[in-house]
């Protein structure tokens, strides 16, 4: 444990070091197995030493493996980052936008063409394209190195157990947190006043169980209700007891973030809501007909629960527009 502290410290502080939120995403990205083997690790120590708190600190690894690189768009985004730079960098910049915008409309036009186009001109635009996009993330690196605000611009770290129950949670909401590891899983539930940790098959248990049954739900010559049930169990028979009619806010993990949660087969029906022949082997609730997880609760889907109070810090700040407007788009693109 002491070795994998120190490792992810390490990780943390390369994360930072990263010049653009491009590469920090890429980097991040590449580290993940050292999280779940934190969590992993954390969780085994839980089961040896259950009241030793190992169980909440690997719900705090989970929290930093995927809060980071959004809360820090997020901070990023309350200050000017152009804010008193030479004007030869702010030049430079619109130089290379202009360009950007020159050479995607030369794209279009020759894929537009009616009397088609050579695949080497294609790819010439394609490669000018990614040249002016490198040339771009390379300027707005150093734009962050001369402003002095983003030198000294401090990334909130991810919330404690304690501060997302006081912070973002209600009486009538539970969060539920999954993590997906190489041998075994864990869904984390937290209310208002409660924290449990479970453990769950492993990531390539569950994840087959999701694609087979996003699959069903893509069919259009069946009712797929029935054939989500087992992976159901998998994800929420741990909190079968809990699970009343609150707010679920879902932090998803892996291909779960494919999964529209308010699919998934589970509870009593309400009243003109059953689905007839839909079922769950074991269900807490006898002889009861099963309606989607959306009928009796309502779902949000979160990135994490730390992003969730960095957009709430935003938006206590911003000021309310002075008129309203709704504007609804079909857009259709036509891109080869």
């Amino acid at each position: 444990l002491t070795q994998m502290e120190k490792s992810i410290a390490i990780l943390e502080d390369l994360r930072t070091k990263a010049p653009t939120t491009e590469l920090r995403q890429t980097y991040f990205a590449s580290v993940q197995d050292y999280y779940q083997f934190y969590i992993d690790l954390l969780m085994e120590l839980h089961q040896n030493n259950p009241n030793k708190g190992y169980d909440a600190r690997a719900f705090q690894a989970s929290e930093s493996s995927r809060a980071r690189t959004l809360t820090e768009i997020l901070t990023e985004a309350q200050f000017d980052l152009k804010a008193d730079l030479p004007p030869a960098l702010l030049a430079e910049e619109k130089r290379l936008n202009q360009a950007l915008s020159t050479a995607e409309q030369e794209r279009v036009q020759l894929l537009q063409n009616p009397q088609g186009y050579a695949n080497a001109d294609l790819e010439a635009i394609k490669s000018k394209i990614e040249t002016i996009l490198d040339d771009l993330q390379t300027l707005e690196a150093q734009i962050r190195r001369e402003n002095p605000a983003y030198a000294n611009l401090k990334y909130p770290q991810p919330l404690t157990l304690q501060q997302i129950q006081a912070n973002i949670l209600d009486d009538d909401t539970l969060l539920l947190e999954y993590a997906l590891g190489g041998d075994r899983s864990y869904l984390f539930a937290v209310s208002k006043t409660e924290f449990t940790a479970y453990e769950l098959p492993s990531r390539q248990d569950i994840e087959t169980a999701t694609e087979r049954y996003i699959t069903a739900l893509q069919a259009e010559d069946r009712n797929p209700l029935s054939e989500g049930t087992k992976l159901a169990k998998m994800l929420l028979d741990p909190v079968a007891g809990t699970l009343k009619n609150q707010r679920l806010a879902i932090v998803a993990d892996g291909k779960l973030n494919r999964l529209p949660f308010a699919a998934l087969p589970w509870g009593a029906s309400i009243e003109g809501a059953s689905i007839e022949g839909a079922s769950i082997e074991g269900a807490s609730i006898e002889g009861a007909s099963v309606a989607p997880l959306l009928v009796n609760h309502e779902i949000i889907n979160l990135s994490s629960a730390s992003s969730l109070e960095a957009q709430r810090s935003q938006w206590a700040k911003r000021t309310l527009a002075p008129k309203q407007i709704a504007v609804l788009a079909d857009p259709v693109f036509s891109c080869r």
